[in-house]
């Protein structure tokens, strides 16, 4: 007998005696089918995410007597799955079989009569009680009499009528009484929600300690005045906007309620100021450009008035820039800044060479989602296309764009827009050598299809008013093709051509692009896309179309997309690939 027991402990111990075993073991693993039945999706949703046989059903240790016992709780799971939905009686049949080794378990279910709210009782007592904010919210409140109760519905109505007495400055407005009561089996319930909203208070003055920047600068920043009703939201609007100016690496907000006067909050801001000199360096890759490396140096805080000093190298596989921008907040510096910009930049591409140097002044505000900016440049650009055009170029340009963006995620997007527009020109003077006037307009739309998909459609819109293309220089021209526009083509590859096939680029331009992206995995997406447009002088338009397949991944600075497409207008299709990363909007 002992040597039976030696053997077997021997054996246990023998190099791929483990994985036999886990092998075994995976191969015995009971195999479960779920099917809910007579519920549509978000109720159904709701009842998988109850059932314990659900949750546990590709479990490891999953035996068949637990598998009977999660069976046997399923009815309870699904009931109260159910009565959050306003559904407190249902009638659940359910059937639990093996059949070719499948266990197969389905539950038909009967949501049966709705409970229907039959009274509803919404007091608001206290100062506020006839406050205006807090009636709008009142009116407008899901909870209605003669409905079907929906618990979200409820705790949505006391988060929003408190939130609306907080927002109003009533900060210690609370709940005398909340509860619901279900009458069984008359399928009624009776609401009952009184707020007291207590006293109001107002903003006091706010005072800011640790920095050493202006106090006008900093008052500036504030998105109150002393005497608006206390808002708590607006006090972590003012943090976030302080944290976002990149002066500070921490802000405080300290409300001193025991220094009140008259229901006045003093408020202290503590901050910490952010070390002045900041580094980086970067690298990236891009069809377009091929390898890129970008230095940057910032001075975040140059005197008290809160100036700025940046300085940037960019070197690329096309050519470089070489930058400095100095910023000056103005009167309203969250949302008013005037910056200072000198540059040169060198492009080579296969269809143009330019070397540009430029000066210029902006002016960017911040109003929403809308930013506009203002500017006059001066850029004197030295050129060189293939077509054989070339000359030195000096424009003094005034111009404007407005911008607008709104999304759930700028970086990886599933619903959102983005809406550029933008216009200049100059006039021929003693500074100037051409007169033209140019506008463009690019658009984009991400919006979900489905529950792992979305699509993305973009359109790129250019005009200009000339009476000589060849008076243009070449960064004033339009071209397209490569990751951004049209794939399949090269970097600005595509435009009108002369006598001798070469591009000469447009003054006109259009181009759109429609996509379709599905989640395959975590943080993996498939595409499949159609591009279409070119730059022109004249109509009809010569469109050249891609179309291709790719990767998407969600990378920690936007999405990582690789491409594969082919150039359809071309003869046997050529294909190229396109490599490219960054936000979606």
């Amino acid at each position: 007998m002992l040597r039976y027991v030696i053997t077997i402990c021997l054996l246990s111990l023998m190099p791929g005696a483990g994985p036999l075993y886990a092998q075994s073991a995976s191969e015995s693993r009971i195999k479960v089918n779920i099917s809910i039945e007579g519920l549509d999706a978000e109720l159904k949703k709701n009842v998988g995410a109850f059932l314990t046989i659900e949750q546990q059903k590709n479990a490891d240790d999953l035996t068949t007597q637990r598998l009977r016992r999660y069976h046997a709780r399923a009815d309870g799971e699904i009931a109260r799955a159910l009565q959050p939905f306003g559904y407190y009686q249902p009638e659940i049949k359910k059937q639990l079989r093996e059949q070719n080794g499948i266990w197969m378990a389905t539950y038909q279910v009967d949501r049966g009569p709705p409970v229907i709210i039959t009274g509803l009782d919404i007091r608001i007592s206290g100062p506020g009680g006839e406050d205006a904010t807090i009636q709008a919210q009142l009116r407008d409140l899901e909870l209605k009499s003669g409905e079907r109760f929906v618990h979200k519905d409820y705790e949505r109505a006391k988060y929003r009528l408190q939130a609306a007495a907080l927002d109003a400055g009533y900060r210690d407005a609370s709940w005398e009484k909340s509860e619901v009561r279900v009458l069984q089996p008359d399928n009624e319930a009776q609401v009952t929600l009184h707020l007291d909203t207590g006293d109001k208070y107002y903003f006091g003055p706010v005072s800011f300690q640790g920095s050493t920047l202006r106090e006008t600068l900093l008052q500036g920043y504030l998105p109150f005045h002393e005497g608006d009703p206390w808002s708590s939201r607006k006090l972590l609007d003012l943090q976030r906007t302080l944290l976002d100016t990149n002066y500070f690496s921490r802000v405080d907000m300290l409300p001193r309620q025991q220094q009140a006067s008259d229901h006045h909050i003093p408020v202290e801001v503590q901050l910490t100021p952010r070390r002045k000199q900041r580094y980086s360096i970067g690298a990236g890759y891009a069809t377009d450009t091929g390898p890129r490396v970008t230095l940057n140096w910032q001075h975040r805080q140059i005197n008290r008035r809160g100036h700025r000093f940046e300085a940037g190298l960019e070197a690329s596989g096309i050519g470089g820039n070489l930058n400095a921008r100095y910023s000056i907040p103005l009167s309203r510096p969250r949302t008013d800044v005037l910056d200072l910009i000198a540059s040169v930049r060198t492009e080579e591409t296969d269809t143009a060479e330019s070397n540009i140097q430029e000066l210029r002044i902006s002016r960017s505000i911040q109003r929403g989602k809308w930013q506009s900016t203002q500017y006059v440049s001066y850029e004197r650009e030295d050129f060189r296309l293939d077509s054989g055009d070339e000359g030195i170029s000096n424009l003094l340009i005034p111009g404007a764009s407005w911008l607008w963006v709104d999304t759930n995620n700028r970086l990886v997007t599933r619903k959102g827009n983005r809406l550029q527009f933008e216009v200049k020109g100059s006039a021929k003077s003693p500074v100037s050598d051409t007169t033209f006037a140019q506008s463009r307009l690019q658009a984009k739309t991400v919006q979900p299809l489905g529950e792992r998909g979305r699509w993305i459609a973009r359109a790129d819109l250019g005009g200009t008013v000339l009476t000589d293309v060849g008076d243009l220089p070449a960064s004033q021209r339009f071209f397209t093709g490569g990751d951004q526009s049209v794939r399949g083509y090269g970097y600005q590859d595509l435009g009108p051509r002369d006598d001798n096939n070469e591009v000469t680029g447009g003054i006109y331009l259009a181009v759109g692009s429609i996509e379709y992206n599905y989640r395959i995995r975590g943080k993996w997406h498939a595409a499949v896309f159609f591009d279409s447009g070119n730059a022109f002088n004249d109509l009809p338009i010569d469109n050249q179309n891609g179309a291709g397949v790719g990767l998407r991944w969600e990378s920690p600075v936007g999405m990582l997309r690789l491409d594969v497409a082919a150039a359809l207008s071309e003869p046997d299709h050529p294909l190229r690939l396109h490599f490219s990363f960054g936000p979606d909007l």
